[in-house]
Protein backbone atom coordinates (compact mmCIF):
# COMPACT_ATOMS: atom_id res chain seq x y z
CA UNK A 1 0.00 0.00 0.00
CA UNK A 2 1.18 3.47 -0.86
CA UNK A 3 1.05 5.46 2.66
CA UNK A 4 1.79 8.14 1.11
CA UNK A 5 -1.00 8.21 -1.77
CA UNK A 6 -3.49 7.44 1.07
CA UNK A 7 -3.06 10.14 3.25
CA UNK A 8 -3.29 12.62 0.20
CA UNK A 9 -6.06 11.10 -0.99
CA UNK A 10 -7.83 11.92 2.05
CA UNK A 11 -6.16 15.29 2.41
CA UNK A 12 -7.63 16.05 -0.95
CA UNK A 13 -11.10 14.19 -0.31
CA UNK A 14 -14.48 16.94 0.26
CA UNK A 15 -14.62 17.70 4.06
CA UNK A 16 -17.92 15.24 4.13
CA UNK A 17 -15.49 12.38 2.86
CA UNK A 18 -13.01 13.55 5.28
CA UNK A 19 -15.49 13.03 8.36
CA UNK A 20 -16.32 9.48 7.13
CA UNK A 21 -13.46 8.50 7.36
CA UNK A 22 -12.64 9.91 10.73
CA UNK A 23 -15.95 9.01 12.71
CA UNK A 24 -14.44 9.19 15.92
CA UNK A 25 -13.30 13.27 14.78
CA UNK A 26 -15.08 15.58 17.56
CA UNK A 27 -18.15 17.93 15.38
CA UNK A 28 -16.64 21.31 17.28
CA UNK A 29 -14.87 22.30 19.98
CA UNK A 30 -17.22 22.54 22.31
CA UNK A 31 -18.40 18.51 22.21
CA UNK A 32 -18.40 16.53 24.86
CA UNK A 33 -15.98 14.17 23.17
CA UNK A 34 -13.16 16.64 21.76
CA UNK A 35 -9.95 16.03 22.48
CA UNK A 36 -6.87 18.38 20.58
CA UNK A 37 -4.55 15.90 22.27
CA UNK A 38 -2.36 13.89 19.65
CA UNK A 39 -3.11 10.76 21.15
CA UNK A 40 -6.98 11.56 21.17
CA UNK A 41 -8.52 13.30 18.07
CA UNK A 42 -7.76 11.20 14.85
CA UNK A 43 -7.36 14.45 12.53
CA UNK A 44 -4.35 15.65 14.70
CA UNK A 45 -2.75 12.09 14.66
CA UNK A 46 -3.28 12.01 11.12
CA UNK A 47 -1.54 15.33 10.39
CA UNK A 48 1.21 14.89 13.07
CA UNK A 49 1.91 11.31 11.51
CA UNK A 50 2.32 12.62 7.82
CA UNK A 51 4.86 15.62 9.23
CA UNK A 52 7.30 13.45 11.11
CA UNK A 53 6.93 10.13 8.65
CA UNK A 54 6.12 10.72 5.42
CA UNK A 55 9.29 12.75 4.15
CA UNK A 56 12.69 11.85 2.71
CA UNK A 57 15.88 12.48 5.27
CA UNK A 58 18.73 13.25 3.59
CA UNK A 59 20.00 9.99 5.67
CA UNK A 60 17.76 7.93 3.93
CA UNK A 61 18.25 6.36 0.50
CA UNK A 62 15.69 7.37 -1.67
CA UNK A 63 15.26 3.68 -2.52
CA UNK A 64 14.41 3.09 0.84
CA UNK A 65 12.50 5.56 1.26
CA UNK A 66 10.51 4.58 -1.51
CA UNK A 67 10.02 1.28 -0.26
CA UNK A 68 9.01 2.36 3.28
CA UNK A 69 5.77 3.97 2.21
CA UNK A 70 5.15 1.70 -0.51
CA UNK A 71 5.27 4.19 -2.83
CA UNK A 72 5.83 3.06 -6.82
CA UNK A 73 9.23 2.00 -8.10
CA UNK A 74 10.22 4.87 -10.41
CA UNK A 75 9.26 7.89 -8.47
CA UNK A 76 12.07 10.66 -9.36
CA UNK A 77 11.06 13.74 -8.26
CA UNK A 78 9.23 15.40 -5.73
CA UNK A 79 6.63 18.12 -6.97
CA UNK A 80 6.34 21.43 -5.39
CA UNK A 81 3.04 20.84 -4.42
CA UNK A 82 4.11 18.60 -1.19
CA UNK A 83 6.27 21.09 -0.06
CA UNK A 84 3.93 24.18 -0.34
CA UNK A 85 1.09 21.32 1.51
CA UNK A 86 3.61 20.38 4.06
CA UNK A 87 3.82 24.32 4.56
CA UNK A 88 0.17 24.39 5.28
CA UNK A 89 0.41 21.72 7.62
CA UNK A 90 2.69 22.92 9.67
CA UNK A 91 1.35 26.36 10.10
CA UNK A 92 -2.02 24.41 11.86
CA UNK A 93 -1.16 24.66 15.61
CA UNK A 94 -1.97 21.74 17.71
CA UNK A 95 -2.98 24.33 20.09
CA UNK A 96 -5.79 25.70 18.21
CA UNK A 97 -8.47 24.05 19.00
CA UNK A 98 -10.71 24.97 16.35
CA UNK A 99 -8.85 23.48 13.27
CA UNK A 100 -8.95 19.14 14.74
CA UNK A 101 -13.13 19.47 14.47
CA UNK A 102 -15.51 18.21 11.63
CA UNK A 103 -16.98 21.81 11.44
CA UNK A 104 -12.79 23.07 10.69
CA UNK A 105 -12.34 20.50 7.82
CA UNK A 106 -15.36 22.64 6.01
CA UNK A 107 -14.84 25.93 7.23
CA UNK A 108 -11.57 26.89 7.85
CA UNK A 109 -9.24 28.20 5.19
CA UNK A 110 -6.06 26.66 5.50
CA UNK A 111 -7.98 22.99 5.37
CA UNK A 112 -9.41 24.12 1.78
CA UNK A 113 -5.44 25.10 0.90
CA UNK A 114 -5.15 21.89 2.41
CA UNK A 115 -7.50 20.01 -0.25
CA UNK A 116 -6.15 21.93 -3.13
CA UNK A 117 -2.24 21.19 -2.75
CA UNK A 118 -3.03 17.30 -1.99
CA UNK A 119 -5.27 17.11 -5.21
CA UNK A 120 -2.48 19.21 -7.18
CA UNK A 121 -0.05 17.16 -5.29
CA UNK A 122 -2.02 13.37 -6.25
CA UNK A 123 -1.87 14.97 -10.60
CA UNK A 124 1.59 15.98 -10.53
CA UNK A 125 2.57 12.21 -8.94
CA UNK A 126 -0.07 10.40 -11.22
CA UNK A 127 -1.82 8.78 -8.16
CA UNK A 128 -5.41 8.15 -7.50
CA UNK A 129 -7.52 10.43 -5.32
CA UNK A 130 -9.21 7.73 -3.66
CA UNK A 131 -8.40 6.46 -0.47
CA UNK A 132 -11.28 4.08 1.62
CA UNK A 133 -11.40 4.44 5.29
CA UNK A 134 -9.33 1.27 5.87
CA UNK A 135 -6.65 2.25 4.40
CA UNK A 136 -6.77 5.32 6.36
CA UNK A 137 -7.38 3.25 9.85
CA UNK A 138 -4.33 1.18 8.85
CA UNK A 139 -2.28 4.47 8.84
CA UNK A 140 -3.19 5.81 11.48
CA UNK A 141 -2.62 2.54 13.64
CA UNK A 142 0.81 2.05 12.29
Amino acid sequence: MNQLAVVLAFFAASPSEQVKALPLLPRDPGARDFHADFGRNPLLVLVQSYLRFFHHRDDEPWETFLERLGIPAGTQGWPESIGELDHVLETMSPHDHVLWTQKALDRKVGWRLARRLARIALADLGWSDRADRGQIDVVLTH
